[in-house]
């Protein structure tokens, strides 16, 4: 019996059944939705979001396929060969799942399959049916494009749970893939096969795109390495670096350029380990990866060229100047001598303020602290960090810095005043919390308020629940809820006769947020340490 005349008997030959009943969400065959233009075909099809709109993005998908206009149909196969790897496996699970609820059509569907009319659309959504017999035949049908759309649904079929299926397009597989397959369907199958890699069926493919990208044609294993799906560029850089087939230079190059940190790291290791002399390692210095730079450091310092750790000795990155120190010291130098020079010249960099609070001594204190007007926000961060490093953190010098039109040295001088907040008067957090400050500074004077005083903290917190800074509010909520707490002995000082009233007035004065049960809870707290 021939696929026609298979498909018709196991198919066709009864009764259209009736449609079922649909899920919400789920359109039956005359609720598919209206074929829309192009831009919104392109949108509907391969927008953002997918997972969330799956089930009216398939119906588009399967209304265009029963009567969309040829360009339509064309729209819609150039969104599908743009679609990720992730898309297509979601793509699969909501059409199997859909065509349930579109018996009627199916039916014609299967008479266009077998007859041979069915276009490479048809075939998408008969690749994707419920239906094994489907199936195995759009497969069968398939294999006579060259469409990257083909390859794709090939690929998907590769892990088929039925064994005629898989089988088939495993068989579809094996011709497709060699050394003269065009990048445009190897991007689409190696996509997948990353994406099926986890799975007990998808194994095969996976083995079969790894043995062939070392083979590959220069051009082609090319359009691997640039492809922007991540996980085939990776599994591409992988495999050629493990094969000896990637140039020194364009290891270097990926090193510096490529947007993915993993890729980045192995194309540099491999740069490393294949370099004549230190030229790669001069290279490498200005990657923007500090482990890559560290490297690049040990590696020149350890060949002599002591210059290249003195000047890293003030790189951003606290594992670069680790390295770049323990270089120094080790060719007789002194890191914080070097770094004193630098802080006591013009404007230097954040990275020499914050080597001499990771090298200096009790006697740099001011040094540091003459930074802590650094005219780049990070400089003053690095001139805080350094004080703290040096033990040398004083309230009087860092209050200013509270008011810092930069936020991250706004939340990195309230971190280290934290640990002096009993300098900090009440009177002046008040103020900083104040509604016309700046959200980054009330939430700071949050946080001095909590570590200064228990009591305090209540008070203030409770003035805080309905406070129109979100995150403020979320954190008052949150402090209060944990009341009563445990902290250990001491951490409570008995409540003063001016602290009480107001203590008081701030719970009675949140009772509509609290409720009663809370608020008499609190209440009881504050009477017993009276």
């Amino acid at each position: 019996m021939g696929l026609r005349e298979n498909l018709r008997a196991f198919l066709g030959a009864a009764e259209p059944a009736p449609v079922p009943q649909a899920a919400d969400g789920r359109p039956r065959d005359a609720e598919m939705p209206e074929t829309s233009g192009d831009d919104e075909l392109r949108s509907a099809l391969g927008g953002p979001g997918w997972p969330s709109k799956r089930w009216e993005r398939a119906s588009h998908l399967m209304k265009v396929a029963r009567d969309g206009r040829p360009e339509q149909r064309a729209v819609a196969l150039e969104a599908l060969a743009g679609a990720s790897a992730a898309w297509w496996t979601v793509l699969d699970e909501t059409l199997r799942s859909q065509t349930w609820t579109v018996q009627r059509w199916t039916n014609g569907l299967v008479e266009a399959v077998a007859a041979g009319r069915a276009d490479l659309l048809d075939l998408v959504v008969a690749g994707c049916h419920h239906q094994g017999r489907l199936r195995e035949a759009a497969v069968a049908r398939l294999r006579g494009h060259a469409h990257p759309v083909a390859a794709a649904m090939l690929a998907l079929r590769s892990a088929d749970w039925v064994d005629p299926v898989r089988d088939a397009a495993r068989e579809a597989c094996e011709h497709l893939l060699d050394e003269r397959i065009d990048a445009p369907r190897l991007l689409a199958v190696a996509g997948l096969a990353d994406a099926l890699g986890e799975r007990v069926r998808g194994r095969w493919l996976r083995e079969r795109v790894d043995a062939l990208v070392p083979r590959l044609p220069d051009e082609t294993r090319s359009q691997l390495l640039r492809s922007g799906h991540r996980d085939v560029r990776r599994n591409a850089y992988r495999l050629a670096i493990a094969a000896g087939r990637l140039p020194v230079d364009r290891l270097v190059d990926a090193a510096l350029r490529d947007a993915d940190l993993v890729i980045r790291r192995t194309c540099a290791d491999a740069a490393f380990a294949a370099a004549a002399d230190l030229s790669v390692a001069r290279r490498l210095l200005a990657a923007r990866t500090p482990l890559i730079r560290s490297e690049a450091v040990r590696l020149l310092a350890r060949g002599g060229e002591r210059t290249v750790a003195r000047a890293a000795l003030a790189d951003r990155s606290p594992l670069v100047r680790l390295v770049a120190q323990v270089a120094v010291g080790r060719a007789g130098g002194d890191p914080a001598a070097y770094y004193r020079e630098l802080l006591a010249g013009a404007c230097p960099a954040p990275g020499a303020i914050a080597g001499l609070g990771e090298t200096g001594t009790s006697g740099d204190v001011d040094l540091i602290a003459r930074w802590l007007a650094h005219p780049s926000a990070r400089g003053r961060v690095e001139a805080v960090r350094a004080l703290v490093a040096r033990d040398a953190v004083r309230a009087e010098p860092l209050l200013p810095l509270l008011h810092d039109p930069a936020n991250p040295v706004v939340a990195q001088a309230a971190a280290a005043l934290s640990t002096v907040a009993h300098e900090i008067s009440p009177a002046l957090l008040r103020e900083l919390l104040d509604p016309a400050q700046r959200p980054a500074v009330r939430r700071a004077a949050y946080r001095l308020v909590l570590v200064r005083d228990v009591w305090l903290g209540l008070t203030v917190g409770l003035r805080l629940l309905a406070d129109a800074d979100p995150v403020l509010g979320a954190q008052a909520r949150a402090e209060v809820a944990a009341w009563p707490r445990n902290p250990g002995p001491g951490a409570y000082r008995r409540l003063t006769p001016e602290v009480a009233p107001e203590l008081l007035a701030a719970i009675e004065q949140a009772r509509p947020v609290l409720g009663d049960s809370r608020t008499e809870l609190l209440r009881w707290c504050v009477r017993q340490d009276r």
